[in-house]
C-alpha cells in the first residue's frame, strides 16, 4: 500500500527537470504523465498485487487508471496516440532479479543477485540505484517488488528557490498521495465502476483529494498565484499552523506538445485546473491523522537526505561482445552533439534544446556505455538503457517464437517504435474499429478474459499466467524481462519500452548491439537516435528494417522525426 504512494512520488521527481546552471525546467507531475502515456491499463493489471501467492491476485498492481487509451488528446476519437505509451511498465528493476519464475524469493530460489544496477560497470562515485520497493529499501518486506511509474494524479515535484526570488527552480525530488483502500488496488482510489470513461477514473474524488494533499503539502506555487490572471490561494503559507517550508515552491507554466495543452495540476490543463484545484481544497472538510510516519530505511529511520544524480559518463565506454569502445564512444559523442542542437518538446522556456541519457549495449546485454547529460530526466536512465537491450535482443537470431510477428522475416530490425505500434489498442493507431495488434492485451485471440472494449475482467480475474500470451502482458507480469529472451542472462534484462528512441547497431550487416536514447520527446529521441548511429543502421548495413515489411497490408514503423527538429 505504501509503493503506491511512493511511486506517484517517484513519477513526479523522475519526470521533472530543474537546474539553474542549465537553465530550464520542467514541473511534471503524476497526472502529467498519465495525460502523455494514455496506456492500455486493464481491470486484472490494476486489481493485482505484485507480491501476492494467489495466481489470480499475482500481477503488477498497476497505480493507473483502467482502460484501452490510445488516443492523444484523451478519448477524443481518430486521434494518434501519444508518447509515453506503456510507461507505467518502467522503473520495476531492482538488484534482485526474480529468476524465471518472476517470484521475489529474497535472494533464494532462482533469484539473482546483481553487483549494480543493471549489472552494469558503473564509473566510481556515477553508479545510480534502482527504484527498490518500500519494503526492499527498509528491510522489513525484502521480497516485495517495486509499483513502477504512478498515472493517477496526486504526484508533485519538489522544486527549491536557489536564486531568492521566491520561484522554485532547482528539482530536489517529490511528494506522493495515495488511497490504497482495504487491498491496496488503485482502483478503489479511482472509484472504479464497470463502464465509467477513463477520464472520470482519472477525476475520481479520493484521486482529486489525494492531488490536493500532495500540492497543499508541497506549500502549493507562487507562480500559480500570479500566471495569467491567476489562481489565487494556490501558494499555500500554512497547514494546521505548520508553516510551509520557505524555499520549496512549484513553478508553473504553459506547457504543450504538438500544439494540446498539457495537465500539469488539476482535470483541466493550464491555470484553470490549478483553479478548480484550490476550489476543491476549499470545499474539503478537515481531516484527521490516523497513521504514524514510517522508515524509509533499515533501524526504523524515519528521514533521509535526498541525494544530486551523477550525470556525464555513468558508464564508460568498454569493449563488448561484437563492439569496440572506440564505437561506443563515437555513438554517443555524436547523440550528444545531435542533443544539443534539438529543440525538446516540454522543455520551458520553449525552444530549449534536448537533454538525453544515452545507452549501448553488446549483443549479450551488456550496458557497454551510458551518459547522462546534465539535467536529464532520471526515469530516462533505465529507459535508454531497456530501449538498447530490447533492440538488439528483437534483431538477434535468438528472437523467441513467442515474440515474434507472423509474416515478419527472421531478424528484421525493429525499434521501440515499431514496438509500441504492434502492442497500442488499435492496428493501425488511431483507426477507430480496428483490431487490436499481436502485442496488445486487448488482442481477444491471445487474451479472450479481456474485454477489447473497455479493458475490464470478462469474468472472475485469470491467472497471472494466462496474461503472458501477449508481449505487453507478459512484460505487466514480468518486471525486468527483456520480452522472452532466453539466451540472454536475466542479469542484463530489465524490461521492455514501448516507445521510440532506439535502434539495434550493425558493422558490416552483422549484429553488435543496441542504442536507447531517452529524455524529452520521443519523436526528439529518435532524432538523436539517427544521428547517432550514422554507418551503424540496418539499413546502411544490407538488413532489413521494420519499413521494409508490412503486417496484415500495413507497414511498420521504424523511426521518425520531427519536420524541423533543429528550429
Amino acid at each position: 500500500m505504501i509503493d503506491g504512494a511512493v511511486a506517484k512520488a517517484r513519477t513526479a521527481a523522475m519526470f521533472s527537470n530543474g537546474d539553474p546552471s542549465v537553465g530550464t525546467v520542467g514541473p511534471l507531475t503524476s497526472r502529467t504523465i498519465r495525460f502523455l502515456s494514455q496506456t492500455t491499463i486493464t481491470q486484472r493489471e490494476v486489481e493485482s498485487n505484485p507480491n501476492s501467492a494467489d495466481p489470480t491476485v499475482q500481477g503488477p498492481g498497476f497505480v493507473a487508471p483502467v482502460g484501452v487509451g490510445g488516443h492523444f488528446p484523451p478519448e477524443v476519437l481518430h486521434t494518434p496516440p501519444v508518447d509515453l505509451f506503456a510507461i507505467e511498465h518502467t522503473n520495476r528493476d531492482s538488484l534482485i532479479h526474480a529468476g524465471l519464475n518472476g517470484i521475489r524469493e529474497n535472494g533464494g530460489g532462482d533469484d539473482l543477485l546483481l553487483s549494480a544496477r543493471f549489472d552494469a560497470a558503473f564509473a566510481a562515485g556515477k553508479d545510480v540505484p534502482p527504484p527498490e520497493s518500500w519494503g526492499f529499501v527498509t528491510g522489513l518486506a525484502p521480497t516485495q517488488q517495486s509499483r513502477g511509474i504512478a498515472t493517477l494524479p496526486g504526484g508533485i515535484p519538489l522544486f527549491r528557490d536557489t536564486n531568492s526570488d521566491t520561484i522554485g527552480d532547482t528539482l530536489v525530488g517529490g511528494i506522493g498521495v495515495f488511497f490504497p483502500g482495504p487491498e491496496g488496488f488503485a482502483s478503489w482510489e479511482q472509484g472504479f465502476a464497470p463502464g465509467q470513461s477513463e477520464t472520470a477514473r482519472t477525476n475520481a474524488p479520493k484521486v482529486l483529494e489525494a492531488e490536493v494533499i500532495a500540492l497543499a503539502a508541497a506549500g502549493g506555487s507562487r507562480t500559480a498565484e500570479i500566471f495569467g490572471t491567476g489562481a489565487p490561494g494556490a501558494h499555500v503559507e500554512t497547514l494546521d499552523g505548520i508553516p510551509a517550508i520557505p524555499d520549496i515552491d512549484l513553478p508553473f507554466d504553459h506547457i504543450t506538445l504538438v500544439g494540446i495543452d498539457l495537465e500539469i495540476v488539476g482535470p483541466t490543463p493550464g491555470i484553470e485546473g490549478v483553479r478548480q484545484t484550490v476550489a476543491l481544497a476549499r470545499s474539503l472538510g478537515p481531516g484527521g491523522v490516523n497513521g504514524i510516519n514510517q522508515p524509509v530505511a533499515p533501524g526504523g529511520i524515519q528521514l533521509l537526505p535526498g541525494g544530486a544524480v551523477p550525470s556525464g559518463w555513468l558508464v564508460p565506454p568498454q569493449n563488448g561482445v561484437g563492439i569496440t569502445a572506440a564505437e561506443v564512444q563515437q555513438i554517443i559523442d555524436e547523440g550528444i552533439i545531435a542533443a544539443e542542437k534539438t529543440r525538446a518538446a516540454i522543455r520551458v522556456p520553449a525552444g530549449s534544446r534536448t537533454k538525453m541519457v544515452l545507452a549501448v549495449t553488446d549483443t549479450t546485454g551488456e550496458v557497454v556505455g551510458l551518459y547522462r547529460m546534465p539535467d536529464a530526466t532520471f526515469f530516462s536512465i533505465d529507459v535508454a538503457v531497456a530501449k538498447a537491450r530490447n533492440t538488439a535482443y528483437y534483431a538477434s537470431t535468438g528472437l523467441q517464437p513467442a515474440d515474434a510477428v507472423n509474416g515478419v522475416p527472421a531478424e528484421t530490425a525493429f525499434t521501440n517504435r515499431t514496438f509500441r505500434f504492434l502492442a497500442e489498442p488499435r492496428f493501425p493507431a488511431g483507426v477507430e474499429g480496428s483490431k487490436p495488434p499481436a502485442f496488445s492485451t486487448l488482442n481477444q485471440t491471445k487474451n479472450p478474459e479481456i474485454n477489447p472494449r473497455t479493458a475490464e475482467n470478462i469474468g472472475s480475474p485469470v491467472p497471472a499466467s494466462d496474461m503472458h500470451d501477449t508481449v505487453l502482458g507478459f512484460d505487466a507480469f514480468n518486471p525486468g524481462r527483456n520480452f522472452q529472451d532466453a539466451d540472454t542472462s536475466l542479469r542484463h534484462q530489465n524490461g521492455i519500452v514501448f516507445f521510440p528512441g532506439s535502434t539495434p547497431l550493425y558493422r558490416n550487416g552483422t549484429l553488435i548491439g543496441g542504442l536507447g536514447v531517452s529524455g524529452d520527446g520521443v519523436d526528439q529521441d529518435d532524432v538523436v537516435t539517427f544521428l547517432a548511429a550514422q554507418d551503424f543502421l540496418p539499413r546502411q548495413n544490407g538488413v532489413l528494417s521494420a519499413d521494409d515489411v508490412s503486417v496484415d497490408g500495413v507497414r511498420l514503423p521504424f523511426i521518425k522525426f520531427n519536420r524541423v527538429p533543429f528550429g
